[in-house]
């Protein structure tokens, strides 16, 4: 059974949330077990700030830990030197990290076109200038110009770093 995807439930989850819409965009629940859902978050949100525990987030050197750890403990393989597009036409999704008001944050792109990337943002956003807010659909709620994505603004990646992400053939 697929699950729908998640926004976040605070400030600061953007990124474990974002690992679990990648699992849920590639697995099905039977194919995950409890453990690796648990451990995610275990090594999610390992930043301080102002001394207060995990409101900092999730680290770049952890985020990379939990790509490594979902892709060894699930059928997903991690597609690092691919362009986007190759890894979308290839049945697969990229999360990345850009920024969002000035704070790192992760997102996960599903699809594209000739003009966009359509993809799930984890915080929910009512509106925000240049930006296409998208309702009911299953696998993405935003809808961005390929420009803005080439950008430093936000949602844009210059200077940031992704991981592609795709489902291993696994037979039942």
């Amino acid at each position: 059974m697929k699950i729908p995807f998640r926004y976040q439930v605070s400030e600061f989850d953007c990124a474990p949330t974002s690992i679990y819409n990648v699992i849920s965009y590639l697995c099905t629940t039977f194919e995950v077990p409890a453990k690796v859902i648990k451990d995610i978050m275990e090594l999610s949100m390992d930043v301080s700030y102002q001394n207060k525990e995990g409101e900092g987030g999730t680290s770049t050197k952890q985020m990379k830990k939990i790509c490594s750890y979902v892709t060894k403990n699930l059928p997903i393989l991690l597609e690092k030197e691919k362009s986007f597009s190759k890894i979308l036409h290839e049945g697969g999704c990229v999360l990345y990290r850009t920024t969002l008001d000035g704070y790192d944050h992760y997102v996960l792109i599903t699809d594209y076109d000739e003009w966009y990337y359509y993809l799930w943002d984890p915080y929910y956003l009512e509106q925000k200038e240049g930006v296409e807010v998208i309702l009911n659909h299953p696998t993405w709620n935003r809808k961005i110009c390929k420009n803005v994505i080439d950008s430093n603004q936000d949602y844009g990646i210059k200077n940031h770093e992704y991981y592609g992400f795709k489902k291993i053939s696994t037979q039942y």
